[in-house]
């Protein structure tokens, strides 16, 4: 079954291109030096890895702006307010609409980790948009986990459903108590936890629109918003069709 829209595409080759093409240079010109050289030969092994580290970096961070901002158009087409880096005293007042995301949705530090936002009505339903970024980890391992979420106006109970990832399922399902649903293959699908009479919003009609979604999407209702949300960034024609199966999930 084909999924209804995909992470946007990451630039990890850029990162090996220049990393191994700063080997290649620095190998090649510790065959000019003399077996003699000493230490310089570190130095000239390494000024070129530490060069294509940081060039990558910065081709990496220029793509990212560049995906960023082509969804800004998107999203203002759609007749959104779009704020690309906002100030931290604007992410701290958008995120505080749905703060409970923090713990329910794990987005850490809430706020403060928001790469943009966008707000406003899409078809006269008020809704609110974002990508949220943090590094998990520390040391010699780290993450970056990346979230898109669109959040919906809505009156249901607390209730999270997350559709895990390979190989995430068995540590969430220890750290909550888990509800189920009288549906065998959903119940294997996703993980669900809450409060008992959020059960209600898993009709059958819902949980047949939820039959094709893709590992690491989530949703968190409460609190007065209905928000979908998806563990990767998005490009525009993704995101486009993350808003509209969103929307005709919660409303249809």
């Amino acid at each position: 079954m084909s999924k209804p829209y995909r992470k946007a595409k990451g630039y990890w080759w850029i990162w090996l291109l220049c990393v191994f093409g700063g080997i290649a240079v620095g190998f090649t010109a510790v065959a000019q030096f003399p077996k003699d050289a000493g230490p310089w030969i570190f130095a000239v092994v390494g000024g070129p890895i530490l060069l294509g580290i940081i060039t990558g970096a910065v081709l990496d961070r220029k793509l990212t702006k560049g995906r960023q901002k082509r969804v800004g158009a998107f999203l203002e087409l759609l007749g959104l307010n779009f704020i690309l880096d906002p100030e931290p005293d604007v992410k701290q007042a958008f995120f505080s609409q749905v703060q409970q995301l923090e713990q329910n949705a794990a987005l850490r530090s809430g706020g403060a980790n928001l790469q943009w936002i966008a707000y406003g009505a899409i078809q006269g339903r008020q809704a609110l948009i974002f990508e949220h970024m943090y590094v998990a980890g520390s040391g010699r391992t780290t993450q970056v986990q990346e979230h898109t979420a669109v959040c919906w106006v809505g009156n249901q109970p607390w209730l999270t459903l997350l559709r895990p990832r390979v190989g995430e399922g068995r540590a969430l399902e220890r750290s909550h108590p888990e509800l189920h649903v009288a549906d065998e293959r959903f119940d294997k699908n996703w993980i669900i936890w809450g409060e008992q009479a959020g059960i209600d919003i898993l009709t059958d009609s819902f949980r047949a629109r939820l039959a094709d979604s893709p590992r690491g999407e989530m949703w968190c209702f409460g609190g007065g918003w209905a928000c979908c949300l998806f563990k990767y960034p998005l490009d525009p024609s993704n995101l486009a069709n993350f808003i509209q199966r969103s929307g005709n999930a919660v409303f249809l």
